[in-house]
């Protein structure tokens, strides 16, 4: 099993803690890091209690992932976050899924991969292993073709 698949789950969901190591915080930024970083984390066990739970679990999730976007939106450092940007937009995609509403999933992959050009266009880092990249990319051409057809 590649790292990053929650138990049972057909799709990646990275599914590692993030982490931030500070010897004294310096500015709003930092503070704004840090907190996108927690709601990260998390959102994380939430997620992987939705698994189980079911629709409570996942409500709390995806306001988590998105405390953590959006302390990341107010932080000039911006795509210098872009792991977390990325794992954050990649398993919002997936709840969705989860939940069948394609709508929004497609959505929130439009904005993965337009992430995800402009990183590699800008030639920003990422520290994704070898294998969680190559999930990532397939995550977001799979969940692009999800709801695609009209039912019969």
């Amino acid at each position: 099993m590649i790292s990053g698949f929650f138990d049972d789950h057909a799709q990646f969901v990275y599914n590692k803690a993030l982490t931030f190591q500070y010897e004294h915080v310096v500015s709003e930024d930092d503070i704004r890091l840090a907190l996108a970083t927690i709601s990260y984390n998390i959102a994380q066990c939430f997620h992987r209690r939705s698994q189980k739970e079911g629709e409570k679990s996942v409500l709390q999730t995806l306001s988590f992932y998105n405390y953590c976007l959006s302390y990341l939106e107010s932080s000039s450092k911006g795509m210098g976050c872009s792991n977390l940007i990325i794992t954050s937009l990649n398993n919002i995609a997936q709840v969705y899924l989860d939940l069948c509403n394609f709508d929004m999933a497609h959505k929130v992959t439009d904005a993965l991969i337009a992430v995800v050009s402009r990183m590699m266009a800008l030639s920003y880092p990422v520290s994704f292993s070898e294998d969680e990249m190559p999930c990532i990319h397939l995550n977001a051409l799979t969940a692009q073709r999800y709801g695609s057809a009209p039912v019969a």
